[in-house]
């Protein structure tokens, strides 16, 4: 492969990126999550649940996604699939949570 160790910036950060970031947290530290959960029966399996989640983000939007949850009790690995560029539905990774990982894909244009 390559050696992802010698791969450099090629930009600076601005002076403020720091400081936005760091105030950019303590104003959603105020909001509460209020995380609600809808199981999709249609979507879930014999092997995982299905969820519609969303949580409250800053202001009044909501940040919504599809959880897949192994239905087999026990400890499983995580995967957060965020978006790329551009709308488009989000339907959740089935296939990877009936192989033992809970899956959370999100959206982030506050659409369900």
């Amino acid at each position: 492969a390559f050696a992802p160790e010698s791969i450099k910036p090629t930009i600076t950060l601005p002076d403020d990126f720091n400081t936005f970031w760091a105030n950019a947290i303590k104003e959603l530290d105020k909001v509460p999550v209020d995380a609600k959960l809808e199981l999709l029966k249609e979507r879930s399996t014999a092997t995982v649940d299905v969820y519609q989640l969303n949580i409250q983000n800053i202001g009044t939007s909501r940040i919504y996604g599809i959880l897949c949850v192994p239905k087999k009790e026990g400890k499983y690995p995580a995967v957060l699939k965020v978006p790329g560029a551009g709308v488009r539905p989000y339907n959740g990774d089935i296939a990877l949570a009936e192989k033992g990982f809970i899956t959370l894909e999100i959206g982030i244009h506050g659409i369900p």
